[in-house]
């Protein structure tokens, strides 16, 4: 969407009509889903709806904030101010994003670190204990025995399915 917001102020901008200037942003190649979308765009303020009307109706691409921004600048007689104005808020909030994900970055690797360091303990050193208490005999405690449990849980196939569904999830919620 900054991509089209940029190039809609530029030829504004120069005083290429909207009309024209949308035709002409629909003809860069850009994903054919987002093509068909600046088409569409295209044809609708061609055939007489204002450009708010027009970005309305794709309201999965063009949020709230843009709609009401260009209709704003069209009813003022502001419009290339607006894009402009609209294109810093799109791009600030893009380096929001960029910044938060980068504060996320160093404690999902701790915490992945984390729980790697756990799993090691569980699978590999904690099996060997079971072995230690058989030979002395003795019965482990209720902590201990959970703890086995949990080590032989992590040690099967279930624990690879759990780990798989949990990681589609993760990346699902990431992404």
């Amino acid at each position: 969407m900054l991509h089209y917001i940029i190039q809609l102020h530029t030829l504004i901008n120069a005083g290429v009509r909207i009309p024209e200037a949308l035709n002409i942003i629909a003809g860069y190649p850009m994903s054919a889903y987002f093509s068909s979308i600046a088409y569409d765009i295209a044809d609708h303020v061609a055939q007489g709806i204002s450009l708010e009307g027009a970005l309305a109706k794709h309201s999965v691409v063009f949020n709230g904030i843009a709609v009401q921004v260009i209709h704003i600048g069209q009813e003022s007689g502001s419009l290339p101010q607006s894009l402009q104005v609209l294109v810093h808020h799109l791009e600030s909030v893009i380096d929001f994003k960029k910044k938060l994900r980068a504060a996320f970055l160093l404690p999902a690797i701790t915490f992945s670190f984390f729980i790697l360091i756990i799993a090691i303990v569980l699978i590999m050193i904690v099996p060997q204990f079971v072995s230690l208490c058989a030979t002395m005999g003795k019965q482990v405690p209720a902590s201990t025995q959970m703890l086995l449990n949990i080590s032989n849980f992590l040690r099967s196939s279930q624990a690879l399915i759990a780990a798989a569904v949990f990681s589609v999830l993760i990346f699902g919620i990431a992404n």
